[in-house]
This record gives structure tokens, C-alpha cells and sequence, in this order.
């Protein structure tokens, strides 16, 4: 989820070492950051505080807290985002094969993947983008001279227990908007919000995809 407060839409920043620490000046609580304004003074960061004690979350100021560990700067830097690349489909091993993937313009082999004879081809883009990092969306796979689409099942395109050789070109294709994984729009949702500062609805925008 990216959760928002109820003016202005912010994403949640991950990064896989963990979220930064900060502590609030005037009562020395330290707690996570896990949400940046940049653009609002008065609401700068959201802290979630494992400490115990009340409120759990909250929204604070960038003058009011300090970065713990940063020696030059004064206020907390937004991590850093690393895009969401998943494990890849799952396989059954009973009717798993080899696929090669080979470069469509230098014909050089990029990496071979273990596939699942259930899958389609999206599928088979899902742990392409696993084993070399390139986006699904930007993979184009060729079998012979054909294209093939990311509905296309490969039980109809490989040959029984033996392996499939197919050429990737990558081709730069438009993303969604989700900072994570970049394969969908982020979709706007909310919740109703309840603690000792008062009630309200927080605005979240989601992702259907990671």
C-alpha cells in the first residue's frame, strides 16, 4: 500500500536495507520514516514508533525531528527506492523444462531460465525480469520469426522434455505509475483512521501488481 494523508498524495519510500531511523527533538522518541512530503513545511514526515507508547504514528515537521546516523545533514533524506522485482512464477518440477534466451541482435546467450509447461509467456517474461533484471514490459520474445504474445501458453510452443531456445529484443516501453514495480497504475483507495489525534479517512493508493 501507499498511504497518503488527506491532502496530498504521498508514496511510501522502501528500500530493502530497511527504513531510516529519526528521533523527534522535543520528546527524543525515535521511530521509522515512512512517508515524505518534501513540499509541506509542517508535515514533512510520517514516523511509526515501536516504543510503545502513543500515538504509534505520526506526522511531524522537518524541523522538529533529526536524522539518526547522518552526519551532514540536519533532517532525514528519503531512502533510496529500488524497483520490486519478485522470486518469478512457481514451477512443478514435474513438468518443468530449459529455456534459453539468446540476445535477437547479437545472438548472444543472456541467461537461461528453468520454465513451467502451464505457463504463458508473461509468465516467462515474469522470471526473464527475475534472472537479468530487464522489465517485463520492455521484453520482446521471437520464436523463429514470430512474436509471441504474452497470452501465448508454451506447452503450445515447446517441444515435450526438451529445451526452448527463444531471441529477446528490449524495447523501451511506457511503465505505470507504481514506483515498486512500474508494471501498473497505482489505484486509489482509502480507510477510516482512528487514534488519539481524532478520527478521520486516510487516502492510500495501492498496487494490484507487487
Amino acid at each position: 500500500l501507499f498511504p497518503t494523508d488527506c491532502l496530498v498524495d504521498i508514496c511510501l519510500l522502501r528500500s530493502s536495507a530497511g527504513m531510516p531511523a529519526a528521533k523527534v527533538s522535543a520528546s527524543g522518541r525515535v521511530g521509522e520514516v515512512v512517508a515524505w512530503d518534501p513540499a509541506d513545511e509542517n508535515f514533512t514526515y510520517k514516523l511509526r514508533f515501536s516504543d510503545g507508547g502513543l500515538p504509534e504514528v505520526d506526522w511531524f515537521s522537518g524541523s522538529s525531528v533529526e536524522c539518526i546516523g547522518a552526519e551532514d545533514s540536519e533532517e532525514p533524506s528519503p531512502p533510496s527506492m529500488q524497483r520490486y522485482r519478485g522470486p518469478g512464477p512457481s514451477i512443478d518440477a514435474a513438468t518443468a523444462f530449459d529455456v534459453e534466451i539468446v540476445s535477437a541482435l547479437s545472438g548472444n546467450r543472456m541467461c537461461e531460465v528453468q520454465a513451467d509447461n502451464s505457463w504463458c509467456v508473461f509468465s516467462l517474461k515474469d522470471a526473464i525480469e527475475s534472472a537479468t533484471g530487464i522489465h517485463v514490459l520492455d521484453q520482446r520474445l521471437v520464436l523463429g520469426c514470430e512474436e509471441l504474445c504474452n497470452s501465448d501458453k508454451l506447452c503450445d510452443i515447446s517441444a515435450p522434455g526438451g529445451r526452448l531456445s527463444l531471441s529477446l529484443m528490449r524495447v523501451e516501453s511506457p511503465k505505470g505509475d507504481c514506483p515498486m514495480c512500474q508494471r501498473v497504475d497505482l489505484e486509489q483507495s482509502e480507510h477510516f483512521v482512528s487514534d488519539k489525534r481524532g478520527v478521520w479517512w486516510e487516502r492510500f493508493k495501492k498496487c494490484s501488481s507487487c
